[in-house]
């Protein structure tokens, strides 16, 4: 995606998601997730995209709540801003409550 090279982008995240779903790898998920997200946004494919965003989502949720509520690391997780950006911030302010 750097290179603009779109096709190399869809093959490549197209691999990544045989590897994730395969190996069940949450950081990984995520993180291929939310980069077919931005993929998906760029080609204007908005259905696919925030399909992808979700399930990036869910990996997000999913090891957050492996740790315990009060745990900081849970917390200097969901601050980083890669992981804010999947959540959009709603589902963070709903965590609080």
């Amino acid at each position: 995606m750097a290179e603009n090279d779109w096709t190399s982008a869809t093959e490549y995240i197209q691999r990544a998601f045989h590897l994730v779903d395969e190996f069940e790898i949450l950081v990984a998920a995520w993180q291929t997730h939310a980069t077919a997200w931005r993929l998906y946004i760029h080609a204007k494919e908005q259905q696919k995209a925030e399909a992808q965003r979700e399930r990036a989502e869910s990996c997000i949720l999913k090891i957050a709540n492996s740790f315990a509520p009060d745990e900081p690391l849970r917390a200097s997780f969901l601050a980083a801003g890669p992981v804010r950006r999947v959540l959009r911030d709603k589902v963070l302010d709903n965590a609080k409550h």
